[in-house]
């Protein structure tokens, strides 16, 4: 994906997020209204995410297929989850300190800030899209939602985000 449109995307989701946490924070929204901000919320977070990281690929020359595969799930770049992807990076960063016969990858593409708020998006996707999120009290899924949409707004924020100043 061309890096103008991931800009756009990035764009997207940003307006989309704060349009959102301002409505989620202080207007009364439906239960069904909250699940649906927090499920689009992930799932244009996703679809960034991993553009991202496959352009970070292209960016270094690592091939996802013939370097990175082997060490992770083995599935299809495509059909990674968002942990997956996370571990992804993580490995790149491993593929490039091998490349330069060091020790420790030089390149890290995952500071601890910017690991815990995916740790966080990760555990929120749990919580919203599998089993007995239906049965979740309005009260814990706005406290949910609020707190995917502050740290998505935080992730997307990072510069592993800013791709042009990552050149």
């Amino acid at each position: 994906m061309p890096e103008a449109n991931l800009d756009a995307l990035r764009t997207e989701l940003l307006e989309y997020i704060d349009q959102r946490l301002h409505y989620v924070q202080i207007h009364g929204l439906t239960w069904s209204h909250l699940s649906g901000v927090g499920h689009r919320s992930i799932t244009l977070f996703e679809r960034l995410f991993r553009q991202v990281v496959a352009n970070y690929f292209a960016r270094y020359s690592v091939s996802y297929n013939d370097d990175v595969r082997h060490r992770s799930s083995g599935k299809p770049f495509d059909k990674l989850t968002l942990g997956q992807l996370i571990d992804c990076l993580r490995q790149m960063e491993q593929v490039l300190a091998e490349r330069d016969h060091t020790a420790k990858p030089s390149k890290r593409f995952l500071p601890k800030s910017l690991e815990s708020d995916l740790s966080s998006v990760t555990r929120s996707r749990a919580v919203l899209f599998h089993p007995g999120a239906d049965d979740l009290p309005r009260e814990q899924l706005v406290e949910e939602v609020s707190r995917v949409l502050v740290a998505i707004r935080r992730t997307v924020s990072d510069p592993l985000f800013e791709l042009k100043r990552n050149l």
